[in-house]
């Protein structure tokens, strides 16, 4: 019966020098990551300054796009320097010249996929489309 308990002791023993080396490791564990997750923190916020940035500039360049893409509808033609004008097919013309819907074709202008403007109410396309 000796020989089981002194067993026991020495596995209680051997455990209870394991947790206190354990114990004594903590704090310098958890203090070694602190630094780490400062920076970790401060790599987080500058990421989202920046993206905080950008969706700034992208906020301003759709307004520009969307000013593009359908302007005030006080444009007229003869806002338009006369070469310009001239370089423009009433979108109607181009999308049966282009054998496609006009639908597509206005699609295409939202998107980017052509060059044109509203004027007057009514869509033009870049000739060099």
């Amino acid at each position: 019966m000796e020989e089981v308990l002194g067993g026991f002791y020495i596995f209680a023993v051997l455990f209870v020098f394991v947790l206190a080396i354990l114990w004594f490791l903590l704090p310098f564990a958890i203090f070694g990551t602190k630094d780490k997750l400062s920076e970790l923190i401060n790599a987080v916020e500058e990421t989202n300054k920046e993206a905080n940035k950008t969706n700034k500039e992208l906020a301003g360049l759709r307004v520009i796009v969307s000013k593009l893409i359908e302007p005030e509808s006080n444009d007229s033609k003869s806002d338009l320097p006369a070469e310009e004008i001239e370089n423009m097919t009433l979108a109607t013309k181009y999308a049966s010249y282009k054998g496609v819907e006009y639908s597509s074709v206005l699609e295409g202008l939202r998107e980017g996929k052509i060059l044109g403007r509203l004027i007057n109410g009514e869509w033009y396309v870049s000739d060099e489309q």
